[in-house]
């Protein structure tokens, strides 16, 4: 009973809070000893001249149905220990049904101030479309579901970091799609099944890429993650190919940051992408402030050994190509430094001084064949 008391109070209060010439109340509705007909008794009015009546679909309207029903609902937030509720299109449908947009603007009003409480349940309102110039609260988070035939071009709505508010939600979305990456195919985007999306498998990568050239550190980290992870398919080469250019441009300006992350996601897609385009491997070789960025990854302690091991193993790659081989004897004097004064990667440099230097077909540098295996 003190519960359905509270309960009446807050529901005048909400009343009373959006200035419309209504009132309600909450009671018990109580049938002697048969507790099975117990219920809670919803009462409203609409008109200053009227009286309470009962909450049915033969006293009000559709709207006065909808606004009451949401009230009670908001009127319940301070009192109930559920971790969140879900409010589907309170304000679709169609007419007299749906709320006039008097109605529906306060009632976005109770429901926003209802949900920045503190120590109140989230309030998830999910709608297509809500009206324009509404008052929202710092503590409420807005998510745009970009999908459909009327976007014409995703990619560039995705890319733009400037119309994204919540950026802990994109971290977490762009995150769960690097862990699914392994099984990703992006000829899944040219299905021959019916389907809403028209993304490319250009828009996608363009998306990507998008994430790629983002200033944010956790967008930028996954997004090169997961192109790492989607080259190694064969059937996405096509599509990741054309862009090989940007990618490599854009990793290779990672490796200059001093965040250790940014480095290895840096490192593992440089990797993976020198392994399948030889043009990488060209042009990696032919810029020396690359190769010496990979260098200083290689000399410098990571927390996690394997990145500069696979920077290391990138440089192996770079030397297969005999056409880098007289760029990549300018830095023959540091191969050779790491080879005697790191063992961790004496291996893989003396496979590289070797391929230099000893190789018959090598005749660059022929007198300097003292590297052998």
């Amino acid at each position: 009973m003190i519960v359905v008391s509270e309960d009446n109070d807050h529901l005048k209060r909400c009343l009373s809070d959006i200035e419309m010439a209504v009132a309600g109340e909450v009671s018990l509705d109580e049938h002697q000893v048969d507790f099975d007909k117990f219920g809670i008794l919803i009462k409203v009015k609409f008109r200053q001249t009227g009286q309470l009546q009962v909450l049915s679909a033969h006293h009000q309207s559709g709207g006065e149905h909808s606004v009451s029903t949401i009230l009670y609902l908001v009127s319940l937030q301070d009192l109930t220990n559920c971790p969140f509720c879900v409010v589907d299109e309170i304000n679709q449908g169609k007419l007299p049904k749906n709320m006039d947009p008097i109605n529906g603007r306060k009632i976005f009003q109770q429901l926003v101030r209802a949900a920045s409480q503190p120590s109140t349940p989230q309030c998830f309102l999910l709608t297509p479309k809500l009206l324009p110039d509404l008052e929202y609260s710092d503590a409420c988070s807005i998510l745009n579901i970009m999908n459909g035939p009327w976007i014409e071009e995703p990619s560039k709505v995705w890319s733009s970091g400037d119309s994204w508010e919540d950026e802990e939600l994109i971290t977490n979305a762009l995150e769960t799609i690097v862990n699914l990456a392994p099984l990703l195919d992006l000829l899944i985007f040219s299905s021959s099944k019916p389907s809403f999306i028209t993304m490319t498998e250009k828009h996608a990568v363009q998306a990507i890429m998008g994430m790629l050239g983002s200033s944010i550190k956790a967008w930028h980290c996954a997004a090169a993650e997961l192109l790492g992870r989607l080259i190694i398919n064969p059937d996405n080469e096509p599509f990741l190919l054309p862009f090989a250019p940007q990618i490599y441009k854009r990793l290779v300006d990672l490796l200059s940051l001093q965040a250790v992350d940014a480095q290895a996601a840096a490192i593992e897609a440089l990797y993976n992408l020198s392994e399948v385009n030889m043009d990488c491997r060209l042009k990696l070789a032919s810029e020396r402030w690359a190769v010496d960025r990979l260098l200083k990854i290689v000399r410098t302690p990571h927390p996690v050994p394997e990145v500069c091991r696979k920077a290391a193993m990138i440089l192996e790659s770079l030397v297969s190509e005999p056409q880098n081989r007289v760029a990549l004897l300018a830095h023959e004097s540091t191969f050779a430094e790491i080879l005697l004064s790191d063992g961790k990667f004496s291996d893989i440099f003396a496979r590289i001084l070797y391929e230099l230097t000893s190789r018959p077909s090598n005749k660059v540098a022929i007198t300097c064949g003292v590297w052998g295996m």
